[in-house]
This record gives structure tokens, sequence and C-alpha cells, in this order.
């Protein structure tokens, strides 16, 4: 019987707080609706119909964010995509959206997310080199906190690099090697812990050597990211045309 009111009560709570979450979501969504109602201007209107993926914008890495919407739209490719938010703000911006990763747990979690958005993506399950792209078949990859094991990292990134077109762009995000210092002081703020799973500037450039580099920094920032990533951080940034 006690277990019975304890999963009870479990679901409860999972319930209210998944209420009070959308809730809360879409609160600042009406206030921004109101506000600029009464200031003339648009509000929202960018992720999706009338703006109404706006929370799901607000949840995606800001820096992917904002480099996505300075280009035109094509397809665009996530490795290591996880539970799918970026795939899905994408594919709302009218984006073909390709993703993938080795958990079928991830896929599904993102396959309901792109269902309630009323949005499609491709999402395979499996390693990189099983999966069926071609070659300059994408106009964007995004590698955002892909972490791949160090003794295949650039390994992968040059195989990406051929599913490229001419003209292409990458957009990357990743923890620095710089990182672990951050998480000495702080291990809410989360990421790998083996060094060679980090990044460096040099790194990039070497395995990115066949770019134009629009983008290139470190840089300490903030993460605010549910119960995994809470602090500062530092992050390997780079944007990159294939030449």
């Amino acid at each position: 019987m006690l277990t019975s009111q304890l999963i009870f009560t479990i679901i409860l709570i999972v319930a209210v707080f998944s209420i009070s979450l959308v809730i809360a979501m879409y609160s600042t969504y009406a206030e921004r609706k109101v506000a600029a109602f009464m200031q003339d201007r648009i509000g929202p209107n960018r992720a999706g119909p009338l703006g109404l993926f706006q929370p799901l914008a607000d949840g995606v890495k800001l820096f992917f964010k904002e480099e996505i919407t300075k280009l035109p739209v094509g397809n665009i490719l996530f490795p290591a995509e996880g539970e799918g938010r970026n795939a899905v703000f994408a594919a709302s911006l009218d984006w073909d959206a390709f993703a993938f990763d080795i958990s079928m747990e991830g896929r599904n979690k993102a396959m309901r997310l792109a269902e309630s958005c009323n949005v499609s993506i491709d999402y395979q399950v499996g390693l990189l080199e099983n999966m069926n792209y071609h070659n300059e078949q994408f106009d964007v990859i995004a590698l955002i906190y892909a972490h791949f094991p160090a003794d295949i990292k650039s390994k992968y990134h040059k195989i990406l690099s051929s599913y490229l077109k001419k003209d292409g762009i990458i957009i990357f995000e990743a923890f620095s090697k710089n990182h672990l210092h951050y998480i000495q002081k702080n291990e809410k703020v989360g990421g790998p812990r083996d060094i060679e799973q980090l990044f460096s500037m040099e790194e990039i450039q070497c395995d990115f050597d066949l770019y134009h580099i629009i983008t290139l920094e470190e840089k300490e920032i903030e993460l605010q990211e549910g119960l995994f990533h809470n602090g500062i951080g530092s992050v390997i940034r780079f944007v990159g045309q294939k030449k």
C-alpha cells in the first residue's frame, strides 16, 4: 500500500512540476506578446506559427540560435543530438533537420518533442560510420556539445566535413580544455572530465583546416540547463565556411 502511495505521490509531483513549467514558459510568451502590442511591436513571431515555439527556442543553446537565424534555410545535420531540442528548433524555422546519436531513448524523446511541436526531423540511431549520409549533402552541420571519444573525435570531424557542401557552414560549440578548472570549482557545471575529450582552438584549426574562419574563440559563459549544467564554464566557439 505504501508503495502505491509513493508511486502516486511521485507521479503527482512530476505532473504538477510539468504543468507549472509549461505555464511559466507560456506566461513569459504571453508577457512578450502583450508588451509588444503595447509598444507597437510584433513580438515573438519567428519560432513557429505566431511564435508559439519561442519557449522551445529559449531552451536551445543561445550561440547556436544566434548563428542559425543568420543563414538561409536549407538542410542541416546535428551529430550527437541527444534529446533533439536543437534539431526541433531548426525544423520550426523550416530547416530540413537531420540528426543522429547512439541512444534510442534520446531519439524517442526527440521524436516526441518534434510531434508536440508539429514538425518532422530525420533522427537515426547508431555510429557515424554506419549512417547513410553522403558527400556534400548538407548546407550546415551543427556540432553543439558533440564530445566524441578522444580517439575518434578528429576522425569524425573529417568525415562530417566531407558531408558538407562547398561553401557550407560549420557551427561548433563545446567545452574547452580549460573547462576542467571550472568543474573543479563547481561540479554542477557538468561536462566531460577527460581532458582529451575537450577542445582547444588549435585542435579546431587543425580539424577544420580547409575552412574560412568566421568565428573562433574561447569564451567563459554561464550555463543554466536543468540539473546537469549550471554555473560558469569555458567553451570553444567556431563558425567556419568550407572552401
